[in-house]
């Protein structure tokens, strides 16, 4: 997303690429973030994964954390063919309320 900052174009979100080069200069996280329009914490973030994993730690967004799905990928094939297959007591077709 680009943005007009004093008569000139600037992207709102900095690549990563560029926030490296930039943090690479030696210059404090602070400064990075104040010249790039990002905060602090994204720029320690990514100086910290650039320097453990080199250019493989900034190419792709990194696995974020959450609650684990409670039905995997065997019980969800399990879970349609049974329903495409069988009909629930007194009923003729499946429902969300009969599946649960």
């Amino acid at each position: 997303m680009w943005e007009l900052i004093g008569g000139f174009w600037r992207l709102m979100f900095p690549p990563r690429s560029i926030l490296v080069l930039v943090a690479a200069d030696g210059r404090r996280n602070d400064e990075v973030a104040a010249s790039l329009n990002c905060t602090r914490r994204t720029v320690g973030t990514l100086r910290n994964r650039f320097v453990v994993d080199r250019l493989a730690g900034i190419e792709h967004e990194a696995p974020r954390g959450g609650c684990i799905p409670f039905v995997r990928a065997a019980e969800e094939t399990d879970v349609i063919a049974n329903t495409a297959r069988e009909t629930p007591d007194n009923a003729k077709q499946c429902s969300v309320r009969t599946m649960a």
